[in-house]
């Protein structure tokens, strides 16, 4: 059977130069319309075979040539850049300051004057028709003053304060008035309205829409924006408009201002929705074989039988969606028109950076700062695994503490979870012997000595000390060791000394250990009923704790001499001085680059990254014919 195909026409590649939006909104030098879709918009072939179908079959419009470079390549919009199409919005030069606008919708290339006043010009008569009953009242006045040096300023006035308006704010309506201020800056939507267009794609009999009662509310406000003198106008008919077919948005509650958005431009879009018996379109299957261009232009084409408005045009895109399944691994392809995208603001890496003081390293100097990176989600045993690791610090011989206050808030357990570790936390670990019946751990806090003595050893060993044992505020970083039960008294204070010898500024005989209960209170254990560990004592320090010491924590406070021999007071910032290791300082700048801020291609590529349906939102496989846990 002979089909007769037509002649070769070209037309809707064409970019139109009949309308002002057009002229205003594509490059003057771009004749083909935008995001054109090879092997179903248009195909290229030989010269030679052009000739041959236009002799054949003849033609309406001028051909479409393109060349192909050195390279072999063909750039289908040579004039744009990156060879690709986009609207632009071309800003104003010298040259263009003397383009014409019009008075209404600001349209440039306007011809059309104001016959009275010659001050304003239109692009079309429904522009000057919308734009009267604002121009009238000064037109007279400009027609008069259009000779005098005022007659710029009268002119500038004429095209009325071009959107630069103010919202009343109606009660809690702050969600509404800023979409509408950002929406009546849609150049395109806005000039359809101002010049009266959208009267002619009003759709009253659409079930879907208001019978165009939110259209013609919408053309109210953006008439008092663009085209009134006002500095503020209330936009009360356009909320009455929105709460009759929108109940939720009525009264003064707070919504979001991207939920109303959303519903005001699928409520407009139904309004001026050209397509008036929408026909019925069986969606094809596609699956990973198939083409994804050809196939998004299928359904973007589809959609547009279905709907068509500026409205869309301007503001609705197309989502591509692939589910896998999990069983059969057969892939389908969807595509779905959307007008817009909430984003979620990509979660913290996976990985975490804990900054950590390590006590009685290989130095046996000040705590080394190290920096330890563990994935989120991980337990404290990985957190000290991986400090093993890094600073040689046998895994059984480290504490893991937090350090609060200047005092030992907690030791913590391997069970806890890293995201219990708020970062505020100053964490501490301390190297010392494992949990045995022969050895004591001591808790050592550091403060001023409740007496005004001169630092000899007689007057310390006199010293009762007060009822809690810490007559001062804490200071420095507070102190977790472990000795042998079988240690003297002297043994035990010698041992002490040696978690602060490497203090500068700091004598021996300046410190004086004060042991107390957990609660910080006193134990008068030794003689004359004494709270102080004699420091030259040969006794036994298990004679004064008891035999059950090594089942429990013993608490003390290091007590120091507020004044020096020098008569000088006490720096105590030497109690809290550290060294950095090199993991510290590459693993502030790491952490640097992840605090600088999240940008929008981050926000996208959380969005499109792939993730498993949960059990409310399952897929239904065809092969399978159940529905599965899809990876969308």
């Amino acid at each position: 059977m002979d089909i007769d195909l037509g002649p070769i026409d070209n037309s809707s590649l064409i970019v139109s130069r009949d309308t002002a939006f057009a002229n205003h909104w594509y490059p003057a030098d771009e004749e083909l319309a935008p995001k054109l879709v090879r092997g179903y918009d248009y195909e290229i072939i030989p010269r030679e075979v052009y000739q041959a179908l236009s002799t054949w079959y003849g033609e309406v419009t001028v051909p479409l040539c393109r060349r192909t470079s050195s390279e072999n390549t063909l750039q289908l919009y040579p004039n744009s850049k990156n060879g690709k199409s986009a609207l632009s919005c071309r800003s104003l030069s010298q040259q263009q300051q003397q383009i014409n606008f019009c008075g209404a919708c600001h349209a440039p290339h306007a011809k059309a004057r104001c016959t009275q006043c010659l001050a304003v010009y239109y692009c079309h008569r429904s522009c000057q028709e919308s734009h009267w009953p604002y121009h009238k009242h000064i037109c007279s006045k400009a027609t008069m003053e259009k000779n005098s040096n005022s007659s710029r300023t009268l002119r500038h006035n004429t095209h009325g304060r071009r959107g630069r308006v103010g919202l009343h704010n109606l009660g809690n309506t702050c969600f509404m008035n800023s979409a509408l201020q950002c929406l009546s800056h849609a150049t395109p939507l806005t000039r359809h309205f101002l010049s009266q267009a959208f009267l002619q794609d009003l759709n009253p009999h659409n079930p879907l829409g208001t019978r165009g009662k939110l259209a013609h509310a919408y053309d109210q406000v953006l008439r008092e924006l663009y085209l009134g003198s006002s500095l503020a106008m209330s936009p009360t008919t356009l909320k009455v408009a929105i709460a009759r077919f929108a109940p939720r948005f009525a009264g003064c509650s707070q919504h979001d201002a991207t939920e109303f958005l959303a519903y005001f431009l699928d409520g407009l879009h139904e309004d001026l929705n050209r397509i008036r018996k929408a026909p019925y379109l069986e969606l094809p299957d596609i699956d990973d074989r198939s083409d994804m261009s050809i196939a998004g232009a299928e359904a973007w084409n589809g959609h547009l039988r279905r709907n068509d408005s500026l409205v869309l045009q301007t503001f609705y895109g197309q989502f591509k969606s692939t589910c896998v399944c999990p069983q059969c691994n057969r892939v389908s392809v969807s595509f779905d028109a959307f007008n817009h995208v909430s984003l979620e603001i990509p979660q913290p890496q996976t990985n975490r950076f804990l900054p950590i003081l390590v006590f009685g390293g290989e130095n046996s100097g000040p705590p080394v700062r190290w920096m330890i990176q563990v994935r989120r989600g991980c337990f404290v045993a990985d957190i000290r695994q991986a400090l093993s690791k890094q600073c040689g610090i046998p895994f059984e011989r480290l504490a893991l503490c937090d350090i609060y206050d200047f005092n030992i808030y907690e030791i913590l357990q391997d069970s806890k979870n890293v995201n219990a570790i708020r970062t505020s936390d100053l964490l501490g670990a301390y190297n010392v012997d494992p949990y045995t019946n022969t050895t004591v751990h001591v808790i050592a806090t550091n403060s001023y000595c409740s007496s005004k003595g001169n630092g000899n050893n007689e007057e310390k060993k006199s010293l009762k000390g007060n009822e809690d044992g810490n007559s001062e505020e804490l200071f420095g970083f507070p102190v977790l060791t472990s000795f042998n039960a079988s240690l003297s008294c002297k043994e035990v204070y010698q041992h002490l000394w040696e978690q602060f010898h490497h203090i500068n500024g700091v004598r021996k005989e300046w410190m004086q250990v004060c042991i107390a209960d957990n609660n910080g209170k006193a134990l008068a254990l030794f003689p004359d009923q004494s709270p102080i560990l004699p420091s030259d004592s040969d006794e036994k320090i298990v004679h004064y704790l008891g035999k059950d010491c090594t089942e429990r924590f013993l608490f003390c406070t290091v007590q120091w001499d507020k004044n020096t021999d020098a008569g000088m007071p006490l720096d105590k910032s030497e109690f809290i001085k550290v060294i950095d290791h090199e993991s510290y300082i590459q693993g502030m700048q790491q952490e640097l680059k992840v605090r600088s801020g999240v940008t929008l291609d981050q926000c996208f590529q959380t969005f499109t990254r792939a993730e498993r349906l949960d059990e409310n939102n399952m897929w239904y496989c065809n092969e399978c014919k159940k529905h599965v846990r899809a990876l969308k």
